[in-house]
């Protein structure tokens, strides 16, 4: 997927798959949520999602809503808030060792 967002475009395909985080692993369940973020060759980070029509990521259709897909920009803190909020610790140690401690 690809989107301009502020002059800028952002691509699943030509970005870097840092880590991926979904809800439930049915596909087909209204609910099912799928998110993943990414950083450009330039060091911008975006969030791309994907979700069944009772997700945050639905469509209203002229019939109700179906599944949609969409992609948001984030500051690197953001991106890592994400990892830290979806657990992908392999992530933050290799993307954001700064932005945190050991306990």
């Amino acid at each position: 997927m690809e989107k301009l967002i502020d002059g800028k475009l952002y691509s699943t395909d030509e970005a870097e798959r840092v880590a991926t985080w979904s809800n439930v692993p049915d596909r087909s369940d209204f609910n099912y949520c799928r998110e993943e973020l990414h950083r450009t060759d330039s060091g911008r980070w975006f969030i791309y999602g994907t979700g069944g029509a009772r997700s945050k990521y639905s469509e209203r259709t002229s019939d109700g809503t179906t599944g949609g897909e969409d992609i948001r920009a984030v500051s690197e803190e953001e991106a890592f808030q994400w990892c830290q909020k979806k657990n992908r610790t392999d992530a933050a140690r290799e993307h954001f060792p700064g932005h945190f401690e050991p306990a």
